[in-house]
């Protein structure tokens, strides 16, 4: 492929406007910013950086490798490279020059637990080295864009369109092959079961802050993450010294705290916006935990 190909296609690619738009993989929003063909030689000069996005790209000729923070990864033609948004990096070609077809890739979560999704995501790809091996799957819809691209007639918007989303049906397949939310929690249970209590704990704390908005029962906590009560609050007893109830109530208080602080809002409305409906119960239950009423505490802090 001669330089002039990858430059002719990659602006084309970033005058589609359907590209652009928005796309939901599973849990995940996908919001696509660039797509590239690269060809890069052996004499560039690639410091180490990070980027907004998230990168997705093919090694389609040549060899690289790849620094990624503390990893060292050597690419093939045929291999994939993720690279998580904001992570340092840097890469080296081996052979006299070598060309990519890449992504760059806004990725976010939508709903409960958005961030422990995201977590999970970074996770595995850490896991798999940052690399998916001889990836024949986009390989294929790669060179399929690319015909299309050239091809330059019919609906060569909408084929480009759907052919990317398949691209990255493809990786999310690739790197978590159980997406959907039921499956995802067995895929947590099975990563935090007695192995990791710090990720265990982890992902806890990431479901009680996305979800502090409502009433939440340490239930609905053991039921997401996919194993019983009793065993998680032995975990959490030994890594935070809490019980899981407690630290439902504890982040509650906190909020409430910042917003007696910061707010004239009133201490009904605040156990509202909390999932309390009951203001005798959450006054209870803040007195508890600070020794003083809503209203005290917030007369204390204001003088």
């Amino acid at each position: 492929m001669d330089r002039e190909t990858p430059a002719s296609l990659t602006a084309m690619f970033n005058n589609l406007e359907q590209f652009k738009e928005l796309y939901s993989v599973g849990n995940y929003l996908i919001q696509p910013h660039v797509m590239h063909v690269t060809v890069v030689s052996r004499t560039e000069n690639n410091p180490s950086h990070r980027h907004r996005n998230f990168e997705y790209s093919l090694l389609m000729s040549g060899r690289m490798r790849y620094r990624i923070g503390t990893a060292q990864v050597a690419l093939e033609p045929g291999d994939a490279i993720l690279i998580p948004a904001d992570l340092p990096h840097r890469w080296e070609v081996i052979t006299d020059e070598a060309v990519l077809f890449g992504f760059m890739l806004f990725i976010s979560c939508r709903g409960e637990g958005a961030r422990q999704y995201q977590n999970l995501l970074r996770r595995e790809i850490e896991r798999q080295k940052y690399t998916i091996r001889n990836f024949e799957k986009l390989a294929d819809i790669v060179d399929r864009i690319i015909v299309a691209a050239q091809k330059g007639s019919g609906y060569i918007e909408e084929k480009i369109r759907c052919l990317s989303y398949e691209a990255y049906i493809e990786m999310f397949d690739a790197v978590l092959p159980l997406p959907d939310a039921k499956r995802g929690k067995t895929r947590i249970a099975q990563q935090v079961h007695g192995d990791d209590p710090h990720t265990l704990t982890e992902s806890i704390l990431f479901y009680i802050n996305d979800n502090s908005h409502r009433m939440l029962s340490p239930s609905e906590v053991s039921a997401h993450i996919g194993l019983s009560l009793n065993h998680i609050n032995h975990i959490l007893r030994r890594q935070d010294g809490r019980p899981l109830g407690k630290i439902i109530w504890d982040r509650k208080v906190f909020l409430a705290c910042n917003l007696l602080d910061n707010t004239n809002r009133l201490v009904k409305d605040i156990a509202t916006s909390l999932g309390v409906e009951d203001v005798d119960y959450f006054c209870r239950r803040f007195k508890k935990s600070q020794g003083m009423s809503p209203s005290e505490y917030r007369m204390k802090n204001r003088s």
